[in-house]
């Protein structure tokens, strides 16, 4: 498995793991299950970010404090969005 740093440049990775592991993954084009996935990401998301902010005392927090704000979760579905939309136009 591949470790990778959080932050913005990881972004594409994800978006390409998303998309090439596994066929299954909720895809766009499928708006019901799209929907469902996005918001269930983005909640847990945001949930892991606020727990490791509040772990500020502990070194690895460091790297969430400055990299893996809400932007990051959300830059990732605009990233697998955009890749099927720009294959459907």
């Amino acid at each position: 498995m591949k470790r990778f740093e959080i932050s913005v440049d990881s972004i594409d990775a994800l978006k390409w793991a998303h998309i090439a592991n596994d066929p299954y993954y909720p895809r766009p084009n499928e708006p019901e299950v799209w929907e469902i996935f996005t918001k269930e990401y983005l909640r847990v998301s945001t949930a892991i970010i606020t727990a490791k902010l509040a772990e500020s005392n502990k070194p690895e927090a460091s790297k969430w404090q400055h990299a893996s704000d809400a932007r990051l979760p959300q830059a990732f579905i605009r990233a697998v969005k955009d890749h099927f939309d720009s294959k459907s136009g």
